[in-house]
């Protein structure tokens, strides 16, 4: 029952409604007349609380008046239903969801029980087949009947109904008042109307108003329906008025969809504000993480560089080591040097342009021997290394100026020819036996005024295809050149002198059959740091050792090393002075190379590697010659791999050494046997061990005519013995093979082996800072670094600066995000005022009616944020693709989740903002007032 005492109600100077007094029946159809401006409306307003008053009105025992907005709004959803003139319904909603908005909003019923409540109100009110039919898809009257199965939804005490049929026809209109009249014998239905013809054959009770008061009242009797009401009761409820998150999510997205190209419009500005954000967490995640990443295939994270600080490689000179020295190196190492050898370094063809020759004695009669010339004497042979027979008898020693000549068939007709006997071997041999035989050398160059004959006696002579003198004096050219021929000569090989005849010496040592592990000793023998051992090549021996097996090269000619280089006998101290070391790759610049600061690694010049000789042979042929300034753009036949400090990106092929650490067959031993990875086993498509691997590289470049570069390649068979277990394609051998192979099997001087470079692994690469840190006490001398931690350092910093730029980016874009959507949210709360009027007619409270702004914002915010999750990951693809070209790696994409957690934190933060700035222009609406609009 609804009692109305002495109320009042005024609108500033015009008092609308004047001292009403009037009980309302517990239930019955009650009709209120009245022209317009009588207060008709304003009444049922504050019948229902919408409107402020002066007086009393109660529902029961509840006075109205001493009711704040929680309050009201919480008796208008429990106890009161509306029915609006213009349907006040959701329209982008289902016809169920208009109906569970209140009953979900206050009641805590089952899934079932909720269902059959919708069945039964709309089966009442003649809609079961519209359940889930879109409002807006409706007829009037359709709408209006969803508006009165909404009202009843709550099980009110009161239904207050507003002009119900005047928006329908005439059958709609009866169908609406039968409905109404059936409710009415359960409950107060209080209809303000103009249709009097209408409504007075169903109403119970009439109040007719005039200028803001009640001027008479009728009562009536209508014959009772026989229809009933739905059985299912809500019971009551304690639950706080909420509406529920399902109804605010699904109507933020009809809206939304409603109003798309401004939403996607938005979405774009919002999602550019958190990509910002997003780029900058990832950049400083994954995708430097990528870069460095990138970089650990170069050289390993738990790498150590030592390199020396003066990066300077130029030689201080040139020296040969003196006599006295070399046969210190000898005694030291007698077992594997036979002695101490002597050459010297001049262009012998054209010392003595005049006469240049080897003579015979016989009557005064000049009679050379042709092709013998000081060459020959330089380059003499020791006379135990004859392998053929000598004539007339084999000859053990020989005096100084004594020989033994080696003879082609063309010299030994010629000596036959001027000695006046047969052309034979046993003829010259038989008059050796009777007789001596004299030759002497004769050269002579005018521009210096020089003329010598020097006189030899042949004692003997071998038959073979090459010219040769063999003397049983190891140092016979020393004898000759500088005693008897007075030749000055120096040490100094980069000195240029001041007379054109002086020559440059230089003393080797005759290797025998160990000569590899002979050198393999003197690297890393402390007292032969001072020396530089080269193995004899065409430089020094033009016809000696012209196209000469480096294996079969025994002369090791001795220099003073004059080399800025990191001793390799300094390895054992390091790694006793800290334990977490392991044997290190020894890098130089003819070998395997490092480039600490740009951190390549890899072999100086490319090897190539195949198990097929003949695609190794394509590419000697290939590449013989290039242009200086072309670089050559590897297309390898399949089943041939590359290594190459350049490419020390692209999984070229790798150096490392051999730990021990075997998952088959066995250690190298020699030069010409390896280890491999086993990634780089199963490409060349090996089945088991003991297989020949080719490898081919430059030995020897030569610059021609200006622009062409004519190449000398070394093929070199392989042994593959063993595997190790890497992901990496690497080849291993012991610590000093990235020197010996390319002097002893290659042919690279030993100038271009000194070590440059140190790169040791770590036991424990957690301890990495400590051995930085020992090792520089230890070795001030030496550059000492962590390679990736400069270059994470660097792209640290680089990144840093980046995310700043993000930062700032992010700022902008956000703050013009928040504006957009805060204009965004106003538009919204123009063009939703409507539906949040009605949310509060219906019994929402002011601070609960600003969740549909707080959704609104909120899903638009997450909307972007997923948008420009999208684009994060698009971008850092692009950025990890473009790391993979920039830095030559195959491309390996990963994204650290993590990043996105802060582009959601500003989403949020976004839409909150945006919320807060319009939320009090949600209080603010009129519900009254913006029903009308």
């Amino acid at each position: 029952m609804i009692k109305v005492t002495n109320l009042s109600k005024r609108f500033k100077e015009r008092e609308v409604l004047k001292s009403i007094n009037f009980t309302f029946p517990k239930t019955g159809l009650c009709i209120i007349y009245g022209p317009s401006g009588s207060g008709k409306t304003t009444f049922l307003n504050c019948l229902a609380g919408l409107l402020p008053f002066e007086g009393n009105i109660s529902l029961g025992h509840t006075n109205l008046e001493n009711l704040n907005d929680n309050e009201l709004s919480r008796l208008r959803l429990t106890n009161y239903g509306f029915i609006f003139q213009d349907f006040k319904l959701f329209e982008n909603e289902t016809v169920k969801a208009n109906l569970l908005f209140p009953l979900d909003t206050i009641y805590s019923l089952s899934k079932d029980k909720k269902q059959r409540k919708c069945q039964d109100l709309l089966a009442l009110v003649g809609l079961l087949d519209k359940e889930k039919q879109i409002v807006n898809k409706l007829s009037g009257g359709e709408k209006q009947r969803v508006a009165i199965a909404r009202a009843l939804i709550n099980d009110p005490q009161v239904l207050l109904a507003d002009e119900p049929t005047g928006a329908l026809d005439e059958k709609n209109s009866f169908d609406i008042m039968n409905i109404l009249k059936i409710i009415s014998k359960k409950s107060l239905v209080i209809i303000v109307s103009h249709d009097q013809d209408l409504t007075k054959r169903y109403a119970d009770l009439i109040i007719e108003m005039d200028d803001g008061k009640i001027v008479e009242v009728s009562s009536f009797t209508n014959e009772d329906s026989k229809n009933h009401l739905p059985i299912v009761k809500n019971g009551t409820t304690n639950k706080k008025a909420r509406i529920p998150d399902s109804f605010l999510f699904k109507h933020t997205y009809h809206n939304m969809k409603q109003k798309k190209w401004r939403t996607i419009i938005c979405y774009s500005m919002t999602s550019l504000g958190l990509i910002g954000v997003g780029l900058a967490f990832a950049l400083s995640s994954s995708i430097s993480s990528n870069i460095k990443e990138a970089y650990k295939d170069i050289v390993d994270e738990n790498c150590l560089i030592i390199s020396l600080k003066d990066q300077n490689t130029q030689m201080k000179g040139q020296f040969a080591s003196g006599y006295y020295e070399v046969e210190e190196i000898k005694e030291k190492y007698s077992d594997y040097i036979e002695d101490i050898g002597v050459t010297y370094v001049a262009n012998f063809e054209n010392f003595f342009p005049e006469h240049n020759a080897l003579v015979i004695v016989n009557d005064y009669r000049y009679c050379p021997i042709n092709g013998f010339s000081a060459r020959h004497i330089n380059d003499f042979t020791w006379l135990e290394d004859v392998d053929t027979v000598i004539y007339p008898e084999k000859i053990e020693k020989l005096e100084d100026d004594e020989v033994v000549l080696g003879l082609n068939y063309q010299a030994l007709i010629d000596i036959c020819f001027e000695l006046q006997i047969e052309r034979s071997v046993t003829s010259l041999s038989e008059y050796l036996w009777r007789q001596e035989v004299y030759l002497y050398f004769d050269f002579e160059n005018s521009n210096w005024q020089y003329s010598d004959q020097q006189l030899v006696r042949l004692i003997g002579f071998t038959l073979e295809s090459d010219l040769k003198i063999y003397h049983s004096n190891h140092l016979w050219n020393e004898y000759m050149f500088e005693e008897r021929m007075s030749f000055p000569s120096n040490d100094a090989l980069s000195i240029r002198d001041e007379v054109p005849w002086m020559l440059k010496k230089i003393y080797y040592l005759k290797m025998n059959q160990n000569r590899d592990e002979c050198l393999n000793l003197l690297l890393i023998d402390k007292e032969m740091d001072r020396f530089i051992f080269e193995i004899a090549n065409e430089t020094y021996y033009p016809w000696l050792y012209y196209e000469k097996e480096m294996s079969d090269r025994n002369r090791v000619l001795v220099f003073d090393n004059t080399v800025n280089h990191i001793p390799l006998w300094h390895i054992p101290y390091m790694k006793e002075n800290d334990d977490n070391l392991k044997n290190p790759i020894i890098a130089n610049n003819g070998g395997y190379i490092i480039y600490a600061d740009s951190l390549m690694m890899g072999f100086a010049k490319t090897m190539y590697f195949s198990t097929e000789i003949e695609e190794l042979e394509t590419i000697i042929d290939y590449q013989t010659t290039n242009s200086k300034d072309g670089f050559y753009q590897e297309e390898l036949p399949n089943g041939v791999y590359s290594g190459n400090f350049a490419k020390s990106l692209q999984n070229g092929i790798n150096y490392s050494v051999f730990e021990g650490n075997l998952i088959e067959g066995r250690e190298p031993i020699g030069l010409d046997e390896i280890v491999l990875s086993d990634t780089f086993y199963r490409k060349l498509g090996y089945e088991n061990l003991d297989q020949i691997l080719y490898v081919v590289t430059s030995k020897k470049e030569m610059l021609v005519n200006g622009d062409k570069l004519i190449s000398d390649y070394a093929l070199i068979p392989l042994k593959v013995v063993g595997l190790v277990q890497s992901n990496k394609s690497t080849v291993y051998h012991k610590m000093s093979w990235p020197i010996l192979f390319y002097q002893c099997k290659v042919g690279i001087s030993a100038f271009n082996l000194q070590c440059q470079n140190l790169s040791f692994s770590l036991n424990n690469t957690n301890k990495i800072d400590k051995s930085i840190e020992l090792a520089k006490k230890a070795f001030p001398q030496y550059s000492i670094i962590n390679p990736l931690s400069d270059i994470n350092d660097s792209v640290d910093t680089v990144c840093f600066y980046i995310t700043i730029v993000l930062i700032i980016f992010s700022i902008v874009t956000t703050t013009i995000s928040v504006l957009l959507l805060t204009i965004c949210n106003y538009i919204y709360i123009l063009e939703g005022r409507k539906e949040i009027a009605l949310a509060r007619c219906l019994g929402i409270c002011k601070k609960e009616s600003q969740r549909f702004l707080y959704y609104h914002s909120l899903m638009q915010c997450l909307i972007s944020f997923v948008i420009a999750s999208f684009e994060l990951v698009i971008v850092s693809v692009v950025a990890n693709m473009e790391i993979g070209k920039s830095l030559s790696v195959g491309f390996s994409f990963s994204f650290n989740p993590l990043s996105l957690l802060p582009m959601l934190g500003l989403a949020l933060v976004i839409g909150l903002l945006s919320s807060f700035i319009m939320a009090k222009r949600i209080n603010r609406i009129n519900p009254i007032e913006a029903l009308k609009a």
